[in-house]
């Protein structure tokens, strides 16, 4: 049965703000807070379904919505983990165990946990402070754990320090049975990937010259060339080293609700062109595209293992027939 906000008298008390109490702020990286909410009463907030957000609003400076970070499994307090990037979130972060805030909510559609997901294997994929939404859908499953199937975790951040609820990944999430958690932090070789992404998409567009300090490549010019992606995979594991898409964005601009100029900047740039550059479609997971020259060694290593002599040299003429 849900217990969402789903009804009319839940709807709304959800727009009615109630104070609430800071009980515990936890520090999780050098720009993340999560904070611990409940009643005046010490009781919790409201009941909620994983993957909805509440409005934490300080009178004065502003209010936004965040993602309810705890498990509805948990019946004492709701908890918000918060990245510092803006003026309320600067002001949250200064808050103090006993201050008040008000809130609202529970707000937007849950994920869902008691229809399609169950019975199910599930995959979660988050990075840095992405992981808020996704910990209450984690928890609520391992709380329930004969409802699914093999749960996989995979979480990376720039670098260690950036890594949110670790203590809980390492001692709850890595322990639990049937959960498999895979971290990944590799910053340089993101930030590599990143910056090689672009330049070349720039360099294609212009007709201009790719350069690296393994060697610089005249590129022919296509003008229309604005989006690619860029992934890193290490070839005995699978595992996914880097993961670039471009044209990229500032996920901040969604962290105090965002601006119609701001809005509009991650929207494609030709919506009647389904290739046209777009900053909020990720190309590296969600584009379905030729594999190109990445297959090469699919079919070089088959023809191997098939008897082929390899020191036979054979003349590409970029088709077979």
């Amino acid at each position: 049965m849900c217990n969402c906000s789903c009804g009319s008298e839940e709807k709304k008390n959800a727009l009615l703000p109630q104070v609430g109490i800071i009980t515990d702020i936890r520090r999780e990286t050098p720009d993340v807070k999560t904070f611990r909410i409940v009643r005046p009463d010490g009781t919790k907030l409201f009941e909620h379904m994983p993957g909805q957000c509440a409005m934490l609003c300080v009178p004065g400076v502003g209010e936004a919505l965040f993602s309810i970070t705890s498990s509805p499994t948990n019946k004492e307090y709701q908890e918000f983990s918060i990245k510092e990037c803006g003026t309320l979130t600067n002001y949250l972060h200064n808050m103090s165990v006993g201050d008040e805030i008000l809130v609202r909510g529970p707000y937007g559609n849950h994920f869902p946990v008691e229809t399609v997901l169950k019975g199910q294997d599930l995959l979660f994929i988050a990075g840095g402070i992405g992981l808020a939404p996704l910990r209450s859908v984690i928890n609520y499953v391992l709380h329930n754990r004969e409802n699914y199937g093999t749960v996989d975790i995979l979480y990376g951040s720039r670098s260690a320090d950036d890594l949110v609820q670790l203590k809980e990944i390492q001692e709850v999430w890595q322990k639990a049975p049937g959960v498999n958690v895979y971290l990944t932090i590799d910053a340089d070789l993101q930030k590599v990937a990143e910056d090689a992404l672009e330049q070349a998409i720039k360099a294609t567009a212009s007709g201009k010259v790719f350069k690296s300090k393994y060697g610089d490549i005249k590129l022919s010019k296509y003008e229309k060339c604005g989006s690619g992606a860029a992934v890193a995979i290490d070839v005995e594991t699978g595992d996914v080293l880097a993961m670039a898409s471009y044209p990229d964005y500032d996920p901040n601009i969604f962290a105090e609700g965002i601006s119609t100029k701001a809005w509009a900047s991650v929207q494609s740039s030709n919506p009647r062109d389904s290739l046209a550059p777009t900053p909020l479609y990720n190309n590296a997971t969600r584009t379905s595209v030729q594999p190109g020259s990445t297959f090469k060694p699919v079919t070089a290593v088959a023809a191997l293992k098939a008897g082929l002599n390899p020191d036979r040299r054979i003349y590409d003429k970029g088709y077979i027939k």
